[in-house]
């Protein structure tokens, strides 16, 4: 994973804890909708990489480098995965 995105998931679990001690549903639940969206837009092109990937030939070199795509965006979603599912404890704890 780059730093950039590293540090911006630091970024965002800092404003999950500071939604979460300000105690703003709505903000929360806001932030919540933007990361489905973001994990929403991975999958479609985790998708989109795959059909790129199927219809190749088993020695074409092009699909290793679809494949290492593939497997940084899977990274990415997982890390977004992680995010919601402290945002929705963070959330059930808060009720």
């Amino acid at each position: 994973m780059s730093p950039h995105f590293l540090e911006e998931m630091l970024e965002l679990r800092i404003e999950i804890e500071e939604l979460r001690e300000g105690g703003d549903p709505v903000a929360l639940a806001a932030l919540e909708k933007q990361l489905q969206g973001r994990r929403g837009r991975l999958i479609t092109e985790i998708a989109a990489r795959f059909s790129e990937y199927e219809p190749l030939p088993s020695s074409e070199a092009k699909r290793r480098a679809i494949l290492v795509g593939v497997r940084q965006l899977l990274n990415t979603a997982r890390y977004i995965q992680g995010q919601l599912r402290d945002l929705r404890a963070d959330r059930e704890e808060n009720t």
